[in-house]
């Protein structure tokens, strides 16, 4: 098995971290039964993960296959998917290209990372093929670990790309039930608050599958064990205790501070920098001067290129090196060379000359063009900017954009052409270099950002384009003024809608361009309740489509046509559908995801909540593939959520709602989020969750121009002031859901009405509510069941059959908490018309659901009111609810894979759930059923026939 870490150690003996290799071990056990794992290894710099990686895998035997990679600081520029193209590397030494291709199914994509597979696949769109890149890979790893255990490193994650953080959430989601151990090594003190991997590390920490692991600081004791090591004997106790106090348990402190007698440097500089370079300047000179090259090249350079890059030969460069190895500097590895601490090579670059780094940055990226490969282009842009070589430097960075674009990712493309923009002034001919004026660069430019979810930067780049075409008009400013519109939403700024009625003006001929601004006019005026101007433009469009044969036009058609029915009551899952096809066949990204949107959005609206979240997770799986989780992945995310408060499943509603906070979406996307968290919030009566979430909400732009933000935003704020006792500050609100509501989007309207209903109610004060609610259609069952829930709060006397008939028609949706509010207020009418028996029962009823879900703030109403009436709760016989022993939906979707012989993490792996949350399902089945074990409680379910079993 190949070493992955750093040879030519200091200390022979691995000392200390007997613990966190035991933890790690632990997780490869896990995995080797089956059950992968991702394992987060934290440390400050020199506190040696490295050697930590290395020691475990050589304990290692020989059944597993372990693949090493590292991420690389390459100053300004980025390397996508470094570590995993490392990885690769070294596959490729053992198994060979072909073997690997087998594998694969002869998939090409790997081509984009290394050119032995041949020539990257060419058609189709770069979001497609960065999904099948991703889909190659998990395959691969798969296919790799049904024949062996497989352990991959990917070390000194603080320096990943986003593309490569993209790759690994990805297999780390979906790695699952393999053999597999991804292993991932950074720097802790690194993380700073805003640093993207402390966000994706927050986000993959809450996975049962996540091991995280910090190593701290070695012990005095461990310390003399290091040096004995060392040195070969024993130190002396003073000599311990001198280094243990100056290095303080950093490994690389402790090596570096102690003589080769067995001393303590008297001579300690000032820093650690310092330090380190003292080792370097003992070297001999051509050594020096060798290893001055290479820190230029990064923390590990190939033999080959150093050759090209110092000018001397094979012999002449292994002899420069040779002390250097010695003096534990750099090591050797299979195909170069590398720094045997990442903090060497930075503390040797910072201290070059100007002159130096700029001569070695040309030497580089003339022996780069010398021997050009996929991937070159990135160095190069980096090595030629370095040179102050200014048009090599935009033609290497413009060519590295177009590579990046071309599957490797969209924060990688905008870093490329920020480097293009800041050298276009210094290059004459830029337009001749690139193929695109100025404004095609900056749209470029803004499309990247929109996508790697940096609308703000994407916001400025297309104002700097439209003002270098605000004379110009047609169809190319349509196009940079819907982008801006489009930053704007995503902003939260004003101005969105008359951006998108200017694209409507200026894109006046039938096309694509045209298309896009009639559709995103149409559906941004809906949510502004502004139908009648938004009607014509979907006709206009739909005519369009019919006339072309573009896909992309009758996708757009096709989801704005959704857009406008679903509010109307008309049957638009069919659109929906074939707009997905098309989306997929015309290879547009943004079409498809908005497929997605709307067959969640379209399916909640009908009370068909299943459905909705089966299509929110394979949105969400897609949006993952295509690397859009910081774009439109979160109202995916939201509808999902949305769907499972429906279903009772808020557990894992406030898991998707976290997963996509921790991505920090744009403030569009957060304030679903947030208001989906609030809900439950109130529900379960968590105080400072709700105030925190209402303080977020507040802190973001206005916005109430959309129905499907202040009307949500309104409810909640009465909701939390009506369950803190704040009657009046809840009639406060309530009283202006008349003026605010107006018109407003049914969907949104209705849950408003019959929470303003109750405190409306109460003061009597409801003419303007029972006005708006007569006013206000009901297009699908889910309306009509709020409306049902009004006519109920607002009837006086409180009649239990308006109740019954709201909690039947939650029933019949399948959606506990409202049922079992409705429940409760049947039962408060029932007791006032002397009917105890239809009161406890509709009592006992409310409670079981509220319960079962952990509706708390429900629940102890209930409860509080069954001790009023002096009904005993626990007395409910099982046929009191309508679902077989209480069982949810989801409860008895995860009994019928049970009763199947699943075992946990199968049912986790089909429901795309956790498996945590998969066993806290089946204990709940168990208890609810009175059974000790998951036979019996499939043998209860046979006996009963809940399910067709064959």
């Amino acid at each position: 098995m190949r070493d992955i870490g750093r040879v030519g150690r200091l200390s022979p003996r691995f000392c200390g971290r007997d613990a966190e290799l035991a933890a790690l071990r632990a997780a490869y056990d896990a995995a080797r039964a089956g059950d992968s794992r991702l394992v987060l290894v934290g440390a400050e710099a020199g506190g040696g993960k490295s050697r930590f990686a290395e020691e475990f895998v050589a304990q290692l035997d020989e059944t597993a296959l372990a693949l090493a990679g590292a991420c690389v600081e390459l100053s300004e520029g980025v390397l996508p998917y470094a570590p995993f193209t490392g990885a690769l590397r070294d596959l490729l030494r053992r198994r060979g290209p072909d073997e690997i291709a087998e594998l694969v199914d002869g998939a090409p994509e790997l081509a984009w990372l290394l050119p032995e597979f041949g020539t990257p696949p060419s058609g189709g769109t770069p979001e497609m093929a960065r999904a099948r890149l991703f889909e190659v890979f998990l395959r691969l790893f798969e296919r790799l670990a049904a024949a062996q255990p497989v352990v991959v490193v990917i070390e000194d994650a603080h320096w990943a790309d986003d593309s490569t953080r993209d790759l690994l959430s990805f297999l780390a989601a979906n790695l699952r039930w393999n053999a597999v151990v991804l292993i991932v090594t950074f720097r802790s003190e690194e993380l700073h608050r805003g640093h993207p991997l402390r966000l994706l590390l927050a986000r993959m920490a809450r996975s049962a599958a996540v091991v995280s692991i910090e190593l701290p600081r070695l012990t005095q004791s461990q310390v003399a064990d290091q040096l004995e090591s060392i040195l070969g004997r024993a130190a002396s106790p003073a000599v311990v205790k001198a280094i243990y106090e100056r290095g303080d348990g950093v490994p690389l402190f402790t090596e570096t501070m102690t003589n080769p007698d067995g001393s303590v440097r008297a001579d300690l500089p000032a820093s650690l920098r310092d330090l380190l370079l003292e080792v370097v300047h003992g070297l001999p000179a051509e050594t020096r001067e060798v290893v001055r090259a290479a820190a230029v090249g990064g923390v590990r350079v190939g033999h080959r290129l150093l050759v090209g890059v110092t000018g001397l030969d094979d012999a002449a460069l292994t002899d420069a090196l040779r002390p250097a190895a010695a003096a534990n500097v750099v090591v050797t590895e299979p195909d170069g060379y590398a720094f045997r601490h990442a903090l060497i090579r930075e503390a040797v670059s910072a201290d070059l000359m100007a002159g130096e780094l700029s001569r070695w940055h040309r030497a580089y990226a003339e022996a780069l063009e010398a021997d050009v490969t996929p991937g070159t282009a990135a160095r190069l842009a980096v090595h030629w900017n370095g040179a102050h070589d200014d048009e090599r430097a935009l033609r290497a960075a413009w060519q590295a954009a177009g590579e990046s674009r071309h599957g490797l990712g969209y924060a990688e493309q905008l870093s490329m052409l920020e480097q293009v923009l800041r050298l276009w002034d210094s290059v004459p001919d830029a337009a001749a270099v690139t193929g695109v004026d100025h404004v095609g660069a900056l749209e470029l430019a803004a499309d990247a950002a929109l996508w790697a979810g940096r609308p703000e930067r994407g916001l400025t780049l297309v104002e700097l384009a439209i003002g270098k075409l605000s004379d110009a008009g047609g169809e190319r400013l349509a196009a940079l003024v819907l982008r801006r519109a489009e930053l704007r939403q995503e902003r939260l700024l004003p101005g969105q809608v008359d951006d998108l009625r200017e694209a409507v003006r200026l894109a006046d001929r039938p096309g694509p361009v045209r298309a896009q601004a009639l559709g995103q006019l149409a559906r941004v005026l809906m949510r502004h309740d502004l139908r009648e101007e938004a009607l014509p433009l979907g006709n206009e469009l739909c005519e369009l489509a019919e006339t072309s044969e573009d896909d992309a036009i009758r996708a757009e058609a096709l989801i704005t046509q959704a857009h406008l029915g679903t509010r109307e009551g008309a049957d638009t899952l069919g659109f929906l559908t074939e707009a997905l096809q098309l989306a997929v066949r015309a290879g547009s990204v943004r079409l498809e995801l908005l497929a997605y949107v709307g067959l969640t959005h379209a399916n909640e609206s009908r009370g068909n909540h299943a459905a909705a979240i089966e299509a929110g997770r394979a949105g969400l799986l897609r949006t993952s593939q295509l690397g859009s989780a910081r774009y439109v992945a979160e109202l995916i995310a939201q509808n999902l959520a949305e769907s499972l408060v429906s279903a009772g499943q808020w557990e894992e509603a406030l898991e998707i709602v976290q997963r996509a906070l921790d991505l920090e979406p744009a403030p569009y996307g957060r304030m679903n989020l947030l208001l989906c968290r609030g809900r439950i919030a109130v529900a379960r009566g968590e105080s400072a969750v709700i105030e925190s979430t209402l303080a977020e909400l507040a802190g973001l732009a206005d916005p109430r121009t959309e129905a499907q933000h202040a009307l949500p935003r309104a409810q909640l704020e009465l909701e939390q002031k009506y369950a803190d006792g704040d009657r009046a500050g809840a009639l406060a609100v309530a009283s202006t859901v008349a003026e605010i509501g107006r018109g407003g989007d049914p969907r949104y309207l209705w849950p408003l009405l019959a929470a303003a209903s109750r405190a409306c109610a109460e003061s009597g004060s409801t003419a303007d509510l029972e006005s708006l609610a007569v006013g206000t259609p009901t297009p699908w069952p889910v309306e009509r069941a709020h409306a049902q829930v009004v006519r109920a709060e607002l009837a006086r006397p409180q009649d239990p059959a308006l109740w019954d008939a709201a909690a039947a028609a939650w029933n019949d949706l399948a959606r506990p908490y409202p049922r079992a509010y409705a429940l409760m207020r049947s039962a408060t009418a029932s007791a006032g018309e002397g009917d105890r028996a239809a009161a406890a029962s509709s009592l006992r009823q409310a409670a079981a659901l509220a319960g079962t879900i952990g509706a708390h703030v429900l629940h102890r109403q209930v409860t509080t009111l069954a001790q009023r009436m002096r009904v005993d709760l626990a007395d409910a016989p099982a046929t009191v609810v309508d679902e077989p022993f209480r069982l949810t939906e989801r409860e008895l979707g995860v009994l019928n894979l049970v009763a199947s012989g699943r075992s946990n993490r199968e049912i986790a792996n089909e429901l795309f759930i956790s498996p945590k949350t998969a066993s806290v399902h089946v204990s709940n089945i168990l208890g609810k059923l009175g059974v000790g074990s998951r036979g019996e409680a499939a043998a209860v379910a046979h006996r009963l026939r809940l399910f067709d079993l064959d």
